[in-house]
Formats: C-alpha cells, structure tokens, sequence
C-alpha cells in the first residue's frame, strides 16, 4: 500500500511539472508568434526512419498568421529564416532579443513532443495506480458490517434494475409511436387505418457519453470484488463534483433514487430496445420518474465525494458511475458509446 501511494505521490509531482513546462514552452512559441509573427516548425520528429528531429521557423507572409503550437503540437519543415528575413520580420526590435527568443523556442518546439508524450503515458499510470491505491486502502477499510451494507444497497439496485425488464416493452412501444407519429406529421410516412402508426421506425442503438472525463474504473473490473464484494457492472468516469450529467439516449425515467446524505442516488432510464441505463453517486436529480427524457437532457449533478450526499458507501471520489443494460444483462458500456 505504502508503495502504491508512493509512487502516486511521484508520479503525481511528475505530471505537475511536465504540464508547466508545457505551459511554459507554448507561451515561448506564442510569443514568438504574437511579437514577431514567426512560427516556429518542428520537423523530423515521429517518423519510423529513426531521424533526429529539429527545428527551424517560418516568417509568414500574412502579419495575423497563427501560431501552430498548442496542447497538441503538430508542426512541419519550412525553410531556415535568414539574416534578411529576421530583419524584415523584426523591423526596430533588437537583434540580440530576437535571438534569444529564438533559441528558447527552438528548444521548446523539441521538447513539446516529448513532454506532451511523456505527459500521456504518466497519466495513463495514474488511472492504475489510483485505482489500486484506493482498492488496497479501502480493502484495510471495509469491515463485515460496511460490506454486509454495501451488499444491501446494490442488491435493491440490481433488483430495480431486474423489476424494470417488464416495462421495457411498454417503453419501447410509447417511444416507436411517438417517433411515428412524429413522422406522420412531417408526412414521410403513411399511418395504419387501424391505430394510426406505421410501425416501420426501426431502432440503432447509439449512446452519447453521460459525462466527459477520465475513465477510472472499466467494466466488470476485478478489484471491486476483491474489495468490495460486488461486480463493477458499469464503468466510472472521473469528474468533478457537482458537474451535469446528461441521459445517453431518448428515454423514460423508470426510477429516480434519491438516497439522501448517506444513500445511493441514481436515476435509471428505460430506452428502446430492450436498454437500460444507470447514472449512479449524483449529487442532485433534476428529473422524475414517469419523465420522458430526451438524448443530451440533464438528468442531475455528479457526485461521489465520500460522505457527500447521494454518494453512497462505495466511492472513493468525485466521478459518475455509468451503466448500460440490455435485457436484464449488463453489457459493457463502451460497446454502445458512440
């Protein structure tokens, strides 16, 4: 455990730092750019030829040409500015301020690559070391009594999830009606003489993402038995507290679970097609059940605070909890997300 958490504090520190070193070196090349309208290039860089990178700059033409350096820096070759270029492009600034400039930003425009990379991978050991940490202390944390609880809670919940399956047919019928309707009106489709539909809608399934944010914890991730004694039927997602949360696809509310200041609280949403989804750890819940909901709607605010209301006693901090269900079997939410 010591270890974990040790080497998450490192790590941590780590993508600190590369992320201000990134700042710092974007800022040398806007103002580059901003000052002078030079755009610093880099070339060589990223090719399976095993070249050495290195870079050179451009005096654009145009004096409102952008900069092309960012959080992603993609730059190509262009030719070596010259003595009578730096002249031209400078005007009355100093020579030797313009060389300097320069030379940081030569350097900058080949480190950006690396650190964005270095940057990546550092917070791809993150997500694994966060969860494992967690995991090891929780697992030091959870005793017969929270884990009898925690075995409570999600046992109404997958009850809820079970009890829906009969009123998913019902769903599924008021929605592929509603869409023929819809059709009805705009006159693409011809209506039945017996109801009034046409019943030709057919149905894709295609979700949005609830929430935009790290991915902490993946489908059916097996360290959640092993510390909490339940399947981790969803995936989390990390983000921060009090953040919309939005329904992943046109719906009806089938049940909006306010848990309080020490429950669970989630909202779970029937969709055609016999799928389900679950939005778990909100912090607030703006819809009903009954409520018809539509694709991108608000639903409610993320949560997940330990000891925050509606975080329920599982969470080890802020994220959403999502799942997708499809005939009373959880599936893996990335299999649907579009």
């Amino acid at each position: 455990m010591k270890e974990a958490k040790g080497k998450l504090e490192s790590l941590n520190a780590r993508k600190l730092q590369l992320e201000e070193k990134i700042e710092r070196n974007n800022e040398s090349l806007y103002e580059l750019n901003d000052r002078y309208g030079i755009v610093m290039r880099l070339h060589g860089a990223g090719g399976g030829g095993g070249s050495v990178p290195s870079a050179s700059v451009e005096v654009p033409k145009a004096d409102n040409m952008d900069l092309e350096a960012g959080s992603s820096l993609f730059v190509s070759a262009f030719n070596h500015l010259t003595g009578k270029s730096v002249r031209t492009a400078t005007k009355n600034a100093s020579h030797v301020e313009l060389h300097d400039l320069l030379s940081v930003a030569r350097v900058s425009a080949l480190e950006l690559p690396d650190q964005e990379k270095e940057l990546r991978s550092a917070n791809k050991e993150i997500s694994k070391l966060e969860l494992v940490a967690s995991g090891r202390i929780s697992a030091d944390q959870v005793d017969d009594e929270r884990r009898a609880e925690i075995k409570r809670v999600f046992e109404e919940v997958h009850n809820q999830v079970m009890r829906m399956q009969g009123e998913l047919a019902r769903i599924d019928a008021k929605m592929r009606a509603k869409a023929e309707r819809k059709l009805i009106e705009k006159g693409l489709i011809a209506p039945k003489p017996s109801d009034g539909t046409s019943g030709v809608v057919p149905f894709t399934p295609s979700f949005m993402r609830p929430a935009y944010g790290r991915i902490t914890a993946n489908f059916m991730e097996p360290s959640y038995v092993q510390v909490f004694g339940i399947p981790h039927r969803g995936m989390d997602i990390a983000i921060a507290q009090g953040s919309p949360i939005v329904a992943s696809a046109d719906g009806v509310v089938f049940l909006a679970r306010d848990g309080g200041q020490r429950g669970y609280s989630y909202v779970l949403i029937g969709h055609r097609g016999g799928y389900a989804t679950l939005y778990g750890h909100l912090s607030s819940i703006s819809v009903s059940t009954g409520q018809d909901i539509r694709a991108g709607q608000v639903i409610g605010l993320s949560g997940g605070r330990p000891g925050s209301y509606g975080a329920g006693p599982t969470t080890t901090g802020p994220h959403l909890h999502f799942e997708v269900i499809k005939g009373g079997v959880h599936v893996n939410p990335k299999s649907v997300l579009k």
